[in-house]
C-alpha cells in the first residue's frame, strides 16, 4: 500500500510542475492550448533539477506549517510571494534565453 501512495504522490508532482510551466509559458507566449500545454511539458523536462528545486520552493511554506504552527507568522508575511518572487527571477532568466 505504501508504495502506490508514493507513485501516487510523484505522478501529483510531475503533474503540478507540469501545470506550473505550462501557466507559465502561456502567460508569457502567445500559443495554442496544445502547444502549450506540449511546451510546458518540454521545459520541465529540460530543467528537470531547476523544476524539482522550484517545486520545493513553493512547497516550503507549507512544509513549514507542517512542522510547527510558530511558523503562522513567516507563512503571512513571505509564504506566498517570497517563493513566487524567486520562481520568477527563474522563468525571467529562462525565458531570456528562448525569446532571442
Amino acid at each position: 500500500m505504501r508504495y502506490y501512495k508514493l507513485v501516487l504522490f510523484v505522478l501529483a508532482a510531475a503533474v503540478l510542475m507540469f501545470t506550473f510551466f505550462a501557466l507559465v509559458t502561456a502567460a508569457r507566449f502567445e500559443n495554442t492550448l496544445k502547444n502549450t500545454i506540449k511546451n510546458g511539458i518540454l521545459f520541465c523536462a529540460i530543467h528537470f533539477l531547476k523544476s524539482i528545486l522550484m517545486f520545493a520552493v513553493m512547497l516550503l511554506p507549507l512544509g513549514l506549517l507542517f512542522v510547527s504552527n510558530r511558523f503562522w507568522c513567516v507563512i503571512v508575511l513571505i509564504g506566498i510571494s517570497g517563493p513566487a518572487f524567486l520562481t520568477s527571477i527563474y522563468f525571467r532568466d529562462l525565458f531570456r534565453d528562448f525569446e532571442k
